[in-house]
């Protein structure tokens, strides 16, 4: 294990998810959130009382975004993008693409450093690599802006904004490109780290030191990464299937990762028995809230 910083396994949350994805601290309740795809399923864990709620969802959630208001995310739904409040069950579509496209779905989503909601979509037939990565806007709503993907992911930010980071997770490849924040467009293209392991890189995040966290599938792994593209750190994880982190807590300084079931043989699922867990490291880090999409004059 290659260790360059203080990192400990201090807690995790029973989840038991088929496929936990898309984990997010909310700084204003001190709150996370999260998603079981497979079960269509949005969770809340508090983290002061230990508790965690689960509210069902009309399609499988494949990722979304907090917002300025405090009852409604931005839900990447598996057809398109809505407005959605839990508490409620209440669903307002604003663009729902996929919605007659058989064998894609919408999968990893973020926000930039300004707000905007991007979303990445997955080929879940056995048919080329035809799905694309969307910027969403609130007048044309999703709008393509590269294609010819087989499953999007690891969307995520520099500090700055001036970065933009994505994988085609087929290819094992994460990508960097320069972002331009006053527009929200991504250009040129480059390498950045790519995963010559059994896996392949899945959710990332990016400190406050500029540093890439990767979940690797199916390595068992979270992997650190210099800003040059060099393995920093490698976190080894109980079991063998993370999906997604993040940082929480109140000095930012918590790794939350997801992991998932899904995939596991029986015996694999009796030896892993925490799979599909919620793992909490501590670190001597500081990540970054991720920016709110601003919806209160539509709402």
């Amino acid at each position: 294990m290659m260790i360059r910083m203080k990192i400990e396994l201090i807690d995790s949350i029973p989840a038991a998810n088929t496929l936990g994805e898309n984990v997010l601290w909310d700084d204003a309740p001190s709150c996370l959130w999260w998603t079981d795809i497979v079960a269509r399923q949005l969770l809340r864990h508090d983290p002061a009382t230990k508790t965690t709620q689960r509210f069902e969802v009309p399609e499988r959630l494949c990722s979304f975004a907090l917002t300025d208001h405090p009852d409604c995310i931005l839900a990447a739904f598996e057809s398109g993008i809505a407005l959605y409040w839990p508490q409620t069950a209440l669903v307002q579509w604003l663009s729902r693409p996929l919605q007659h496209q058989a064998g894609l779905r919408l999968n990893d989503g973020r926000t930039d450093r300004q707000g905007r909601f991007w979303v990445g979509a997955m080929v879940e037939d056995s048919g080329p690599a035809r799905a694309d990565l969307y910027r969403f806007d609130k007048g044309p709503g999703l709008v393509a802006q590269r294609g010819g993907i087989a499953l999007s992911n690891g969307l995520c930010w520099s500090p700055d904004g001036r970065q933009m980071y994505f994988t085609d997770s087929m290819t094992r490849t994460i990508r960097r490109y320069a972002y331009d924040p006053q527009t929200g467009t991504m250009s040129g293209g480059e390498d950045f780290a790519i995963n010559k392991g059994p896996g392949g890189p899945d959710g990332a995040t990016v400190d406050a030191q500029g540093f890439v966290w990767s979940a690797q599938w199916g390595d068992g792994q979270v992997i650190r990464y210099a800003p040059n593209g060099t393995i920093d750190t490698i976190v080894e994880i109980p079991v063998s299937l993370p999906t997604c982190v993040g940082f929480g807590g109140a000095n930012l300084d918590r790794l939350y990762v997801t992991t998932a079931q899904e995939g596991l043989d029986e015996d694999a699922r009796r030896q892993q028995s925490q799979a599909g867990d919620v793992f909490i490291f501590q670190t001597d880090v500081r990540g970054l809230c991720d920016a709110r999409v601003r919806i209160k004059a539509n709402a």
